[in-house]
């Protein structure tokens, strides 16, 4: 029933032609699907056009409402960092309007294009493009003050401080979003490395402080689930680089590292129970220097998260700071290869072993995963 009422409702108004223009340029109904698709600024850009480009088959499209596609076009790519691509949306909308007050609007912004092409465009000092992609409302005043030599450290400490990956916040590792859904609290930090939108990096670091380790590992959850995952990546356990460091700069390396799987009910479903039994909310590999340690995370009735070792292996002494991860999980079996010597571990589940699969940090120290992949298998 529910089905032929939107079947009936979608010819409708496929047959009023000015609703379903307004319905299509409408970002209260376009925007939530962006985000539905898990996508940054670019990949909105990339949303928007597909729906002008289906828009512009209609027939007889008015030039107001091409005008409502592109202004809302052009403010999405400056926000995308494209300037050139703004301003030639500017400049289409400049040609179907009359509207004077429309017209002296367009020329600012087209202007305020060239200036910010010419702050923060392509050809910019990385830190400073990163700063306003980042925090794309920012002034231009701002901007040129922060590209200042004096503003350097300021720079430097503001795009760090937005890197940093808050609890529940969404990222996108390449093309892979993924959410902080543990870990937060005192004892570690975990951020992005460079962006190259607001969301989107290669790049996780970690930082386990030295003085005060944590009890509790980072896990960065995907939306992928299954029983077989294959993950692949580098991981660095060498020593941080200059630009990261919360509790100390630059700090060494010898983080814990690795694949996180089978995550179910990480997220507390209820109030603290003293005494009532620990639930299994994840298994993970974690590599050492050395190492390999299949665990078992655990949350109990007050909320606190426990590890248990299952089996470990030896992976050999690091060659470089960099290393290569492939981790495959299989019902019964998780191998590890990290820089191609590879270990293999018996896991019995506590149950069928299916749930979503992430990234796991842990102990103290520097660590960074780059580049992950993730396969789900059959």
């Amino acid at each position: 029933m529910l089905l032929g009422y939107e079947i009936d409702r979608v010819e409708k108004l496929g047959a009023d032609q000015e609703a379903l223009v307004s319905y299509m340029a409408n970002n209260a109904s376009v925007d939530p699907a962006a985000d539905a698709l898990q996508l940054d600024a670019p990949g909105e850009v990339r949303l928007w056009e597909k729906l002008y480009a289906l828009a512009q088959k209609l027939p007889g499209l008015k030039d107001e409402e091409r005008e409502r596609f592109e202004v809302y076009i052009a403010e999405k790519r400056r926000v995308a960092g494209d300037f050139d691509g703004s301003t030639k949306l500017y400049a289409a909308a400049s040609s179907h309007s009359k509207d004077s007050y429309h017209l002296r609007q367009y020329a600012q912004e087209i202007d305020k294009n060239k200036k910010l092409k010419g702050l923060v465009g392509p050809g910019a000092p990385p830190l400073l493009r990163e700063y306003f992609l980042l925090r794309p409302g920012s002034y231009d005043s701002d901007l040129q003050r922060l590209g200042e030599p004096a503003s350097q450290k300021r720079l430097a400490s503001s795009v760090a401080s937005s890197r940093e990956i808050g609890e529940g916040h969404r990222i996108l590792l390449g093309d892979l979003p993924a959410w902080r859904k543990l870990g937060m609290g005192l004892g570690s930090s975990l951020a992005t490395g460079p962006r190259t939108s607001a969301l989107r990096a290669d790049e996780i670091r970690y930082e386990g402080w030295e003085d005060k380790p944590p009890s509790v590992p980072n896990i960065l959850v995907t939306g992928l689930r299954g029983r077989r995952f294959t993950v692949r990546g580098t991981i660095d356990q060498g020593a941080a680089p200059p630009d990261f460091g919360v509790k100390a700069r630059s700090p060494k390396g010898g983080g814990e590292v690795g694949v996180a799987f089978a995550i179910t009910r990480i997220v507390p479903d209820g109030g603290i129970v003293r005494g009532a039994p620990p639930v299994t909310i994840a298994y993970a590999a974690l590599v050492g220097d050395d190492r390999v340690r299949l665990v078992k995370i655990e949350r109990d009735g007050e909320h606190k998260i426990h590890l248990t070792d299952l089996a470990q292996a030896d992976v050999g002494a690091p060659r470089a700071p960099r290393r290569s991860l492939e981790v495959k999980v299989e019902p019964g079996t998780v191998s590890v290869t990290v820089d191609g010597k590879r270990a293999q571990l018996p896991w019995k589940p506590d149950g069928e072993g299916e749930g979503f699969a992430g990234l796991i940090f842990a102990g103290s120290g520097y660590a960074s995963f780059s580049k992950p992949t993730i396969e789900v298998g059959r």
